[in-house]
């Protein structure tokens, strides 16, 4: 895994954990608006893009920004929930 200069808080305290690529730049630019919206409660996901990938299946897409939020949301809860072994979705 390439560490970049961006980091996210999780695995508990004084632990970080290094992210990357688009999910770098928005913890850097945006994580402030986003933690307010999702401790006031008004955080809300965006509609999912259908794509239609070479093969002709078709894929749906959320934006960075969910999937940011997604991910850590994904690891407070692996601490507490078990993870499907049938989850595909990887973030």
């Amino acid at each position: 895994m390439r560490r970049l200069a961006g980091y996210a808080s999780g695995g508990g305290p004084g632990r970080r954990m290094p992210i990357s690529g688009r999910s770098a730049t928005i913890g850097r630019t945006r994580k402030p608006r986003i933690n307010g919206a999702l401790l006031a409660g008004r955080f809300r996901c965006r509609l999912l893009q259908r794509v239609t990938k070479a093969d002709g299946s078709e894929a749906d897409l959320c934006s960075a920004r969910d999937a940011f939020v997604l991910k850590g949301l994904a690891l407070v809860l692996a601490r507490v929930l078990p993870v499907s072994p049938r989850c595909v979705v990887i973030y």
